[in-house]
């Protein structure tokens, strides 16, 4: 995660395999399979819509409620452990959350689980997403889920948005 310059870069595992996620700003990037970038050309394909997007907005904040709390070591450095539950309500006022809770909705469920590790400081050390839903690219009623960590969030990392020639062209 490159904070300054708003890039970062994931796995998110699933029962499918793992996908590779890039952001750029706003912008979500998916990997493609060595078949894709065989028959494209291309490394990167732009996705629509990436639900983890909305975990950048302080709207979040004002709905996650905390779970579970618990003091944790980790390198021998003693680290505080917050779960949270993040789940609009389908009445959210706040646009970003309205579009939240039709976002879940859509992968059938209706929150997502969000566990931080923080050091006394506040410094976040380590943040893990876990989200299990029931309508995937595959269809509908499979339960899948997936889980994406982070481990020392906003230390440099030297990533490098793609260029345009790598990513494949949106639909029109």
């Amino acid at each position: 995660m490159d904070i300054a310059n708003d890039l970062e870069a994931y796995e998110a595992q699933s029962e499918d395999g793992c996908v590779t996620v890039f952001r750029v700003g706003p912008q979500f990037y998916h990997l493609l399979s060595d078949e894709e970038r065989q028959r494209t050309g291309k490394r990167w394909q732009w996705v629509e819509e990436d639900l983890w997007k909305w975990e950048y907005t302080p709207e979040i904040r004002s709905i996650a409620r905390l779970k579970a709390f618990a003091v944790e070591t980790l390198g021998g450095k003693e680290l505080r452990r917050y779960t949270l539950v993040v789940k609009p309500r389908q009445s959210e006022k706040d646009p970003v959350l309205a579009e939240l809770h039709h976002a879940l909705h859509r992968l059938g469920t209706d929150r997502f689980t969000l566990d931080i590790w923080m050091t006394e400081d506040g410094d976040v050390r380590r943040t893990r997403r876990h989200l299990s839903m029931f309508r995937t690219r595959r269809g509908i009623g499979e339960l899948t889920s997936v889980t994406i960590e982070y481990w020392d969030p906003g230390v440099p990392d030297r990533l490098i948005a793609p260029s345009s020639k790598e990513i494949v062209p949106r639909p029109a």
